[in-house]
């Protein structure tokens, strides 16, 4: 198979270049590529979260939406340890635009909305499973 065109299908972008509908999606983080590049000292909740961050960011391209730390936390909660594969594939598919993650302030629990269409360039808008688009 050949190189494909740059943008085809939005495979050759990024999530964060397709900016994605959302509040999750308003805040992105940045993980430094040295690990030593963190501040020394931090423990607790503060170092899981840099983990996590450091963790996802290859699958994102380097720039981590608040909705993948988001759907993290859910798959935690719902798969605990030891489903690597299952947490893997499910960032994916969340990192290509075919699920996106509906945070809500009221709901602890945030959802996960199926892309019927999404874009094939940044500008375009996102066509979500049960009606409607966003963009």
């Amino acid at each position: 198979m050949g190189r494909q065109e740059p943008g085809r299908d939005g495979l050759e972008y990024r999530l964060k270049e397709l900016d994605p509908p959302g509040v999750a999606y308003d805040t992105w983080f940045i993980p430094p590529q040295d690990p030593n590049a963190f501040p020394a000292g931090l423990t607790g909740e503060a170092a899981a979260f840099v983990e996590r961050v450091r963790r996802l960011g290859p699958i994102y391209g380097g720039a981590v939406p608040e909705a993948a730390v988001r759907l993290d936390l859910r798959l935690d909660a719902e798969l605990g340890a030891g489903r690597d594969g299952v947490r893997a594939r499910a960032h994916r598919l969340h990192a290509r635009g075919h699920v996106l993650v509906e945070a809500d302030d009221e709901r602890a629990v945030p959802r996960l909305r199926l892309v019927r269409s999404r874009p094939r360039r940044p500008g375009e808008a996102w066509v979500l499973a049960g009606g409607g688009t966003d963009g």
